[in-house]
């Protein structure tokens, strides 16, 4: 059984509220067409994502918005403030020493959850 794996990198010259704005709706859009379609045992596993910073936050508040858990890789030197709002948002946060050993990081917990 693997939990469903929404790693996605986000890069924008946008505003930061409307790039965060945008990856948040982006994220409830992307998961709760996914969402539905996961069986129960499958939605209590929860989603999995890699990320530095705005997607983290965007995949945290949407999965507790459509009631499942998150579980987002990020890298040890992601900002504070960041690593701060994706832990407010709900997720469980784990760290791997770059940006790439994040996804790496997430893809392995994937498959073992």
């Amino acid at each position: 059984m693997k939990s469903l794996l929404y790693a996605v990198e986000v890069e924008s010259h946008a505003p930061r509220k409307a790039s965060f704005l945008r990856v948040v709706l982006g994220a409830l859009g992307n998961l709760s067409l996914k969402l539905p379609a996961l069986s129960p045992a499958e939605r209590a596993r929860g989603v999995v994502a890699a990320s530095a910073g705005n997607h983290a936050q965007g995949v945290a508040l949407a999965a507790r918005t459509l009631g499942t858990a998150a579980t987002v890789f990020m890298p040890a030197g992601a900002p504070l403030p960041k690593l701060a709002a994706t832990r407010d948002y709900g997720a469980h946060v784990e760290f791997a020493d770059t940006f790439d050993a994040t996804l790496t990081a997430a893809a392995e917990f994937a498959e073992r959850t």
